[in-house]
């Protein structure tokens, strides 16, 4: 089992940060669009500067909701990672193993079963 079915949320979690890191940087260019062609009304001097930096608070807003998503995909694909490379480990143990129980046999040289990388590991023995 190769669990696809986290792969596949991995994957959707990205796109749900991206999403909203999209969605709050076109909200943050909202007051831009809503004053497009007119005079800004302003009341204080912050305020001028505030709708002028809407964006970047926009895109800072953004990141900071789609940081979540995009940490808790990372690291849902590293420990599928982990899983797969430790699998890989035990198969070549295994492997290792009856080679040493060969000889210890008196059995022919095994030692060429150790280097065979074009064939795949036992399916023998149940899945992590």
């Amino acid at each position: 089992m190769s669990y696809q079915l986290l792969r596949t949320y991995a994957v959707i979690l990205t796109v749900l940060g991206w999403m909203h890191l999209i969605f709050f940087l076109a909200l943050g260019f909202l007051p831009w669009y809503a004053f497009a062609g007119q005079a800004i009304p302003v009341g204080s001097p912050w305020e001028k500067w505030a709708i002028y930096l809407s964006p970047v608070g926009g895109l800072i807003l953004g990141g900071f909701a789609a940081l979540g998503y995009f940490v808790t995909s990372q690291l849902i694909r590293v420990f599928l990672d982990q899983r797969d490379f430790l699998e890989e480990l035990l198969g070549v143990n295994r492997r290792l193993l009856r080679i040493v129980e060969g000889k210890k046999r008196g059995g022919g040289p095994l030692e060429a079963d150790l280097f065979r990388l074009d064939q795949p590991l036992d399916d023998e023995l149940p899945r992590l």
